[in-house]
Formats: structure tokens, C-alpha cells, sequence
């Protein structure tokens, strides 16, 4: 059974400060700055990026970050998204 809890809502700061900090995951992953998007491209992006929706959509957080010297390009990518109600 799921907990009934309320929702949390986190704003773009939140959001930005959310996505792993280049310290925060070692020093392996190196790389990509932290980007928070709002407004009209979040509208559009989200339903390509999900396949769904995405109705109430508030804003995406992205960060690309690759591995230290691999040789193999191994890459990491860290998507969040916010949405106005649940």
C-alpha cells in the first residue's frame, strides 16, 4: 500500500540544486553544467522527452556528464522534472 503523503513541490532552485554537483558523484564523473528550463520549451520538450502529456509541467533539469579519461565515452545523463500538481 502507498503512503497517502501531499505532494512536494520544488521551485527552480530546488530543481537546480537537486541535479548532482560535479563533487557530489566522486571525482569520476566529470563535465556538463547543471541547465533548468521553464516556460514554452518545457511545454514542447517534455511530451518529445516522456511520450506523454506531461499536462501541469513546470520545468526540466538536465545534466550530461561523462567518466574521466574512459576510453569507451561512458555518459551519464540526469533528467528531473517538476509538475504543478501530482
Amino acid at each position: 500500500m502507498t503512503p497517502n503523503v501531499p505532494p512536494v513541490w520544488v521551485d527552480t532552485t530546488g530543481l537546480y540544486a537537486a541535479l548532482p554537483s560535479g563533487g557530489s558523484i566522486g571525482d569520476v564523473m566529470v563535465g556538463g553544467d547543471p541547465v533548468v528550463v521553464r516556460g514554452d520549451e518545457v511545454v514542447k520538450g517534455c511530451p518529445e522527452l516522456t511520450k506523454s502529456p506531461c499536462t501541469g509541467i513546470q520545468a526540466i533539469g538536465n545534466r550530461d556528464m561523462e567518466a574521466r579519461g574512459s576510453a569507451e565515452e561512458a555518459c551519464v545523463e540526469f533528467t528531473l522534472l517538476t509538475f504543478a500538481t501530482a
